[in-house]
C-alpha cells in the first residue's frame, strides 16, 4: 500500500508548485502525485481514480481550463489553476453558488455589462450536474462554472473590452490569491458580487446615475422638443417653451411656475387669468443654464441647436455613455495614491486630490482632436521655473514655418533662437533658407524664458513616451472658452503656481516659497521633487453631479462611440471551446 500524507501538507505542496509556475510566467502545472483524496470516498489520503477530483485534475493538466479562459487576463488564469490546486482539485461549486451566479448575470447590466446568452445557458445547463454521481459530468460542470465565473469576474474587475487609447494598460488589478478567494466564496454562494467592482466612489455614483436613467427609460423616456426653427432667448414666446418646462422637470430640475397672464374675455364673459407657459422667462433661462452646465454646453440660457440636441437625447443615449465610462473606471488603477493629480481631458479640468477629496481645481486646455492628449499614468519628478520651449519638430513644421516664411522678423520678435540639430550650435536665423524642404529636420527652434514663452512660468515634468507635460501659458484668455482643446497634446493649466504650491507643500525637499522665488528670479531653473507626485490623464465624459443628474462632457475625441461599439460587440462570454461544450 502506498504511503499516505496529511492532505493539508499535500495541498501546500500543490500551492508551492503553482507559485513557482506563476513566478516563471505560466508553464503547465506539474502533476501532483495522486495521494490526496479529493472527495470523502476512496482510499484515505488518495485522489481516487475516477473521482470528480481526478476528472478535474486531469482536465486541468490537459489545459482544458486554460483554453476556456483564453480571453481573460494572465492573473485570472493563474488564479484558476491555483484555486483548484489549493483545494487538491475538489469541486468548487454548489447549486446555491450557481444560482447566485445566474442572478449576478441578471444584475450585470446595472454596472454596464452585457452577458452573452451562451454564457448564461452554459451555466444553466450545468446546474443539474453539480455533485452528480457520474464523476465526468460533475467535474465538467465544475470546470464550466469556474470558467464562467472567472470570465465574468475578469470583465467586472478589468473590463469587458481591451483598454482603448491608454498608453500603458495596467496589469491585473487584483492578486490571484484574492481572486481565488472570491471564486471559492462564489462557489459556496457567499460572494457579494459587487466586491468585484472598482472601489472608487465615482464608479458607485455612476451606477446610481445609471439606475436613475434606466427608470426613466422604463417609463417611456422624456418629452421630445420640436425644433423651433430659430434661437429662443429669455423674454420671447414660443410653443416649444411649454415642452421645455415639462422636459426639464422630468429630469428633476426645479422649474419655476410660469407667470400668469390676463386673457381677454369674449362678449358677455369676464376676463380670466391663466398660466403663460409659452413665455421663456429669465427664471426658466437660469434653469436651462444649469442643464447646459450639466451637459458641457455653453451656459448662455439660450435654446439653440446644441442645447436642443442635448434635451432630445434619450435616457438610453445617456445610459450608453455612462456604460462607456463605467468601463473606463475598470481600466483605471484599482486605487489612487492619497495625493495625486488627475486631468480629466473632456472636462478640461485639472484636479489635485488628497484622501479622496479635491484639494485644488482649475481649468485646463488639452490637445486638439488632431493632436490628442494621451491617457497616461505617470509621476511628476521635477518642475522647471521660467522654462524655455524647445519647439517639437512636428509643431515647427505644421505651425511655425508659415509664420517664419511670412515674416523675417518673426523669430526675433517672439524671443526665439535657432539651434543646429546635429551640433547643437546656435545658428543666425537669417542664415537659414526657411523655404528649403525638410528644414525642420535640420534646425531646432527654441523660445527663451519670459512673458512671451508659450509654456508660461512653470512646467511640470512626468517622463512619458509622448513627451507631454503640464505647463502654464501667457494666453490666459483661452480659459474663458467653453471648449478648450487648443494644444498640441500637452496640458496647459490655469493656475500653475497654485498647483506648485500644493505639490511642494508636502514635499520633503522643496517648499512652495522656493518655487515662487525661483519663478520670480526669472532665470531658467530645474526644481527636483524629493517625492514624485502621481499624475493621471483620464477621459471621463460622464460624472454624477451633486444633484444626482448627469454631468456630461463633450466627447471631443470620439472615444465614447468607440467604447460603446466595443461593449456592444463583446458581451461577456466563454471561449469558443466552452461554448461548444463537452469535456476538453
Amino acid at each position: 500500500m502506498p504511503p499516505t500524507f496529511p492532505s493539508h501538507l499535500l495541498a501546500l505542496s500543490g500551492a508551492a508548485l503553482l507559485l513557482a509556475a506563476a513566478a516563471r510566467g505560466e508553464p503547465p502545472i506539474e502533476r501532483l502525485e495522486p495521494r490526496v483524496q479529493g472527495e470523502e470516498r476512496g482510499e484515505p489520503g488518495l485522489i481516487a481514480p475516477g473521482s470528480t477530483a481526478h476528472v478535474i485534475q486531469e482536465a486541468i493538466l490537459a489545459g482544458a481550463l486554460q483554453n476556456r479562459l483564453s480571453g481573460v487576463s494572465d492573473g485570472t488564469r493563474v488564479a484558476a489553476r491555483r484555486a483548484y490546486a489549493l483545494r487538491v482539485f475538489d469541486p468548487i461549486w454548489t447549486r446555491e453558488g450557481a444560482r447566485r451566479l445566474l442572478s449576478a448575470f441578471d444584475d450585470a447590466e446595472a454596472v454596464g455589462l452585457s452577458i452573452a446568452p451562451g454564457l448564461r445557458q452554459a451555466v444553466s445547463d450545468q446546474v443539474q450536474h453539480i455533485g452528480a454521481q457520474q464523476a465526468r459530468r460533475a467535474g465538467e460542470a465544475d470546470l464550466v462554472l469556474t470558467a464562467a465565473f472567472l470570465a465574468y469576474a475578469d470583465a467586472r474587475i478589468n473590463g469587458a473590452t481591451e483598454p482603448e487609447n491608454v498608453a500603458d494598460p495596467l496589469a491585473d488589478k487584483t492578486s490571484p490569491e484574492r481572486l481565488g478567494l472570491w471564486l471559492a466564496r462564489a462557489g459556496e454562494g457567499r460572494l457579494d458580487h459587487s466586491e468585484l467592482d472598482p472601489g472608487h466612489a465615482e464608479f458607485a455614483r455612476l451606477t446610481e446615475l445609471r439606475a436613475h436613467y434606466a427608470d426613466h427609460a422604463g417609463e417611456g423616456g422624456w418629452t421630445r422638443l420640436e425644433p423651433p426653427g430659430t434661437l429662443v432667448e429669455a423674454g420671447e414666446r414660443e410653443p416649444v417653451i411649454t415642452d421645455l418646462r415639462t422636459r426639464l422637470a422630468e429630469e428633476g430640475y426645479e422649474v419655476p411656475a410660469p407667470p400668469m397672464r390676463t386673457v381677454e374675455a369674449d362678449a358677455g364673459e369676464e376676463t380670466r387669468e391663466e398660466p403663460d407657459d409659452t413665455l421663456f422667462t429669465e427664471a426658466l433661462s437660469e434653469v436651462l443654464k444649469q442643464f447646459q452646465a450639466d451637459r458641457g454646453l455653453k451656459q448662455d440660457g439660450i435654446l439653440g441647436p446644441r442645447t436642443l440636441d442635448a434635451l432630445n437625447a434619450t435616457p438610453q443615449d445617456l445610459i450608453a455613455r455612462i456604460d462607456a465610462n463605467l468601463e473606463r473606471w475598470r481600466w483605471a488603477p484599482a486605487r489612487f495614491p492619497e495625493r495625486h493629480i488627475r486631468v480629466n481631458i473632456p472636462a478640461y479640468r485639472a484636479r489635485a486630490y488628497e484622501n479622496g477629496e479635491i484639494a485644488v481645481e482649475m481649468k485646463a486646455i488639452v490637445g486638439l482632436a488632431s493632436r490628442k492628449t494621451p491617457i497616461v499614468f505617470e509621476s511628476i519628478e521635477y518642475l522647471v521655473a521660467n522654462p524655455r520651449w524647445y519647439v517639437p519638430e512636428s509643431i515647427l513644421e505644421r505651425d511655425k514655418l508659415d509664420d517664419i516664411r511670412a515674416n523675417p522678423d518673426y523669430i526675433e520678435s517672439h524671443d526665439y533662437f535657432v539651434l543646429d540639430r546635429d551640433s547643437g550650435a546656435r545658428v543666425p536665423a537669417g542664415d537659414i533658407d526657411w523655404s528649403a524642404a525638410d528644414v525642420e529636420e535640420e534646425y531646432r527652434l527654441v523660445q527663451e524664458s519670459g512673458e512671451e514663452n508659450a509654456l508660461g512660468e512653470l512646467k511640470f515634468i512626468f517622463p512619458n513616451r509622448y513627451s507631454i507635460y503640464l505647463h502654464g501659458t501667457p494666453a490666459q484668455h483661452l480659459f474663458a472658452e467653453n471648449l478648450r482643446s487648443f494644444s498640441s497634446g500637452c496640458v496647459r493649466i490655469e493656475k500653475p503656481l497654485e498647483m506648485s504650491d500644493w505639490i511642494a507643500s508636502h514635499d520633503p525637499e522643496l517648499t512652495p516659497q522656493e518655487v515662487r522665488e525661483a519663478v520670480a528670479g526669472e532665470e531658467l531653473q530645474r526644481l527636483e521633487l524629493g517625492e514624485p507626485v502621481a499624475i493621471y490623464t483620464v477621459y471621463f465624459t460622464a460624472e454624477a453631479g451633486p444633484d444626482g443628474n448627469a454631468r456630461l462632457h463633450p466627447d471631443i475625441y470620439g472615444w465614447d462611440a468607440e467604447t460603446i461599439a466595443a461593449l456592444e460587440a463583446r458581451p461577456v462570454a466563454l471561449s469558443e471551446e466552452t461554448r461548444e461544450g463537452g469535456a476538453q
